[in-house]
């Protein structure tokens, strides 16, 4: 599979690894970010897309198995200290009751700092038996809330298919979960929910990943209902491959073991993250308190430098709003790279006090992201313009027939229609002409016309498809070459 449908993820993940109190500022005025991502990656059925995310998710996922382990090795401790943390504090209170009731033999007034400290220490005990977090899959947005309430580190949504995920945001009763994720997205404000139910859930700091795969045809579906750039959601999938060309087979490879020390190696590494904190880089404020991460002096040129460049891009009127819009938020996407890549550079030099800036990310962090961000943007070049054109969606549905030997060279168009009606692709009349125009532009078939057989006057004309032997290259190609206009 493509490099970058691994990657993608592995950066996704990190992100989620590190605590949401670390964050980098681009600039002195600009916002301070923190290190969460949203993923996808994108591609049809059977490119192994959940491996990858797999995969790519596994340090998050390692990390939330050790936290649930550690929790059931000690849940009877922990539900003993809980059960006698209770039973003092109704001691106590019901102490205060007696004395409060004033018979002859009431004891003494319990003192205002042995309550305080023994509902303290219940509150310690609960807190003790509910487990980090890091992942989540299918949380309702109250729900969550509770989880980033007692998680200010924040946490990464999961999904193997994120189409059911956005389609939850339509569904009678749960309006207002879209607007909940736009906001935590950002990873910097707080959010209060004010429900019978749950009465009040204030949330300090939220702060969500996203990662997950779908398919070209659902992602067209949810392009083509959007109005213009739409709210958001979809600019805020920053982290999104959609790759084109897929190494050749080499079966060989496939099979070679990964060395155990180069994958627990790797491993070490990534899970040094959940120890970087603010603190431990040495990025505090004079007066106390998690300050922001800066760059050194050749990190801050290297992102003004790219920031000139990626000015001009966002400005140019002849881009679509919609990709625009998503090139807009990739000032975000560069310092969360950079931060994300500054901190594994930490990790590996073996922790803050082994590395020369811990509280600065350097040239090199900043010339990865300019880097990754080139490579994204390619991606969010496919993804506004063939992404909202369902004749190019539909071209691709006719070049995978041809590819499987469905559709042949000389066919009768009537008979590719039948090909495809059979196998549920319902491209029949005007989707299946507009994807045949598609491939004609790009080269990679001909429509032939010939007169009606028999020369019969007022007969329909046959139409012949005739298909290039480098019809599955061409469309690729086009697609290259080809300009945003969504």
């Amino acid at each position: 599979m493509p490099l970058e449908m691994v990657a993608a993820p592995v950066l996704v993940g990190a992100g989620g690894l590190l605590t949401a109190s670390l964050r980098l500022r681009n600039a002195p005025n600009a916002p301070a970010v923190p290190a969460n991502l949203w993923g996808a990656i994108c591609g049809p059925p059977s490119i192994k897309k959940s491996h990858a995310l797999a995969l790519g998710a596994d340090p998050l996922t390692r990390a939330q198995r050790a936290e649930f382990e550690r929790l059931d090795a000690q849940r009877s401790e922990l539900e003993t200290a809980r059960v006698k943390a209770a039973a003092r504090l109704d001691a106590l209170e019901g102490q205060l009751k007696r004395a409060l009731a004033g018979s002859k033999d009431a004891p003494p007034l319990p003192g205002d700092d042995e309550l305080t400290e023994a509902r303290e220490e219940l509150l310690a005990a609960e807190a003790a038996l509910r487990p980090a977090r890091y992942v989540v899959n299918d949380p309702t947005a109250e729900k969550l809330g509770e989880i980033l309430r007692d998680n200010p580190q924040g946490v990464t949504v999961i999904r193997d298919e994120l189409t059911g995920w956005l389609a939850g945001f339509e569904r009678a009763g749960r309006e207002q979960e879209r607007a909940f994720y736009l906001e935590a997205a950002n990873g910097t404000g707080s959010y209060t929910f004010d429900r019978l139910a749950r009465g009040t859930v204030h949330i300090p700091l939220m702060c969500v990943g996203v990662l997950g795969g779908i398919q070209p045809g659902p992602l067209a579906d949810l392009i083509d209902a959007q109005r213009g750039a739409g709210d958001g959601l979809l600019q805020r999938f920053q982290v999104f491959v959609w790759p084109d060309l897929f190494p050749d087979f080499d079966q060989a490879a496939q099979r070679e073991p990964v060395p155990p020390e180069l994958r627990e190696g790797a491993a070490a590494l990534l899970g040094e993250l959940l120890t970087l904190t603010p603190e431990a880089l040495g990025s505090t404020f004079p007066g106390g308190g998690a300050a922001p991460l800066t760059y050194t002096p050749d990190g801050q040129a290297a992102y003004d430098a790219w920031e000139r460049e990626h000015a001009a891009a966002v400005r140019d009127m002849t881009r679509g709003e919609a990709y625009r819009a998503h090139l807009g938020k990739q000032p975000g996407t560069f310092a969360r790279l950079a931060l994300i890549f500054h901190a594994l550079e930490v990790a590996a030099a073996g922790g803050p006090a082994q590395h020369p800036h811990p509280a600065q990310v350097g040239e090199e962090s900043a010339a990865l992201a300019w880097a990754w961000c080139d490579s994204l943007t390619a991606h969010a070049r496919k993804l506004w313009r063939e992404g909202r054109r369902r004749d190019v969606m539909d071209a691709r549905a006719v070049l995978r027939f041809i590819e499987r030997g469905r559709v042949c060279d000389g066919q009768k168009v009537a008979e590719v229609r039948r090909a495809l009606s059979d196998a549920r692709e319902a491209l029949t009349g005007p989707r299946l002409e507009a994807a045949l125009r598609v491939l004609e532009d790009c080269g990679a078939v001909r429509v032939e016309v010939s007169p009606p057989p028999g020369g019969k006057a007022g007969g329909r004309p046959v139409k012949t498809l005739r298909v290039h032997p480098d019809a599955l290259a061409a469309l690729d190609g086009a697609e290259a070459d080809g300009e945003v206009s969504a």
